[in-house]
């Protein structure tokens, strides 16, 4: 009977997953074979003030087994029945084998407890991570994915294809380097992604092909943003350079302008060379009003004050700026602009750079449209 009632004893054990079934466990598999009447369990030092509430508050008879791991003692089995059946020698055999298996089951419970709060640590770093994380494998698999890709999906993802789950694609990512790090350029409804991917190979087991953890991190308004300060750094450039060669031709254009004049005024308006000096000072002048406009183009914008402006006169402005750039590209622009004063307040250098900055947006779309084999533009 002592032995069928310790193999029950065992298997309880065995099959519990907490401190709280295993004195349930036990509870039921003892009460027949030693008539106990209920089981604790405590870890030091709480088991021995419970010792000392049995004895003076309870009227039970106890058994107090210690509990130990790796000869360290780490607390007390209490097996309790009615105060006048005390436990016999063989009983007391009996439950120190049923306390060795509890240590050993409290050993495993300690482990697998330490197991569970090691994977939720994991998966709370591992979906704190706010770039797309995964882990495939060999045949591009998902293994795990953190909540960045999950939380984009209604179904599970694990054991589809990474690329697949992420780009919608058939077929793996061009220019995909599992192990290596990447570049990933990708199209969606929101328009072209550019993303680096850092891949690190990681070999789980030594017998299994290695897997691969790759973060997709999105550097689309990284770029962008480095695009434009390169932009406006050349635009910087170019004022500065563009400023210097005004300044350099403003002072001879105008000696050239004045003589012009004064052999005009000498020169009789029937005179054969007259029409000829009328275009050269109309070429003049022409060349003046450009370095004009580039001038006040590259002034700094806050020496300008707010004035009344007729805004044909800003537009036109702007325009001669990106005239010969458009010109070049065999692009015509039509300026349609009102016969009558079209007053407003502003600056005129900010505005200047506004407009331009709409032509030249323009002129950039045409260019890319170009490129893109529709000759229409």
């Amino acid at each position: 009977v002592r032995i069928e009632g310790l193999k029950h004893a065992l298997m309880a054990v065995h099959k519990a997953g907490s401190l709280v079934e295993i004195e349930k466990f036990l509870n039921e598999s003892l009460a027949s074979t030693v008539q106990t009447s209920w089981i604790r369990i405590f870890f030091a030092p709480q088991d021995n003030l419970f010792s000392e509430q049995v004895e003076t508050k309870l009227s039970f008879t106890q058994q107090r087994v210690p509990l130990f791991r790796q000869h360290e003692r780490i607390g007390s089995i209490f097996f309790m029945r009615q105060p006048d059946r005390p436990f016999v020698r063989d009983e007391v055999d009996f439950l120190n084998r049923v306390a060795e298996a509890v240590s050993l089951a409290l050993g495993r419970i300690q482990k697998l407890e330490e197991s569970e709060e090691l994977k939720k640590q994991w998966d709370a770093t591992f979906n704190a991570v706010s770039d797309p994380v995964a882990i495939i494998d060999e045949n591009f698999d998902l293994i795990q994915a953190n909540s960045a890709i999950t939380l984009r999906h209604n179904e599970t993802v694990v054991g589809r294809k990474c690329f697949e789950v992420l780009y919608r694609r058939d077929t793996p990512c061009d220019g995909c380097r599992r192990g290596k790090n990447f570049r990933l350029d990708h199209k969606d409804s929101k328009g072209n992604k550019s993303l680096d991917v850092y891949s690190q190979s990681l070999a789980l087991d030594p017998q299994k092909p290695a897997v691969y953890v790759n973060i997709y991190h999105d550097i689309t308004q990284r770029l962008s943003l480095e695009k434009q300060l390169l932009e406006t750094a050349k635009l910087a450039e170019l004022g500065t350079i563009g400023s210097s060669i005004a300044h350099e031709l403003n002072n001879p254009l105008g000696g050239i302008l004045s003589f012009v004049q004064l052999i005009k005024m000498d020169l009789p308006k029937d005179h054969a060379l007259y029409p000829d000096i009328l275009e050269m000072e109309a070429g003049a002048l022409r060349c003046k009003d450009i370095i004009q406009n580039l001038l006040g183009f590259t002034r700094n914008p806050n020496v300008d004050e707010i004035a009344d402006l007729d805004l044909r006169d800003v537009v036109k402005r702007a325009f001669k700026i990106v005239e010969l750039q458009i010109k070049s590209q065999a692009i015509d622009v039509i300026l349609d602009l009102p016969d009558n004063h079209f007053p407003t307040r502003g600056h005129l250098n900010l505005l200047s750079q506004a407009i331009k900055n709409i032509l030249q947006s323009g002129f950039d779309a045409i260019l890319s449209r170009r490129r893109k084999g529709n000759e229409a533009f």
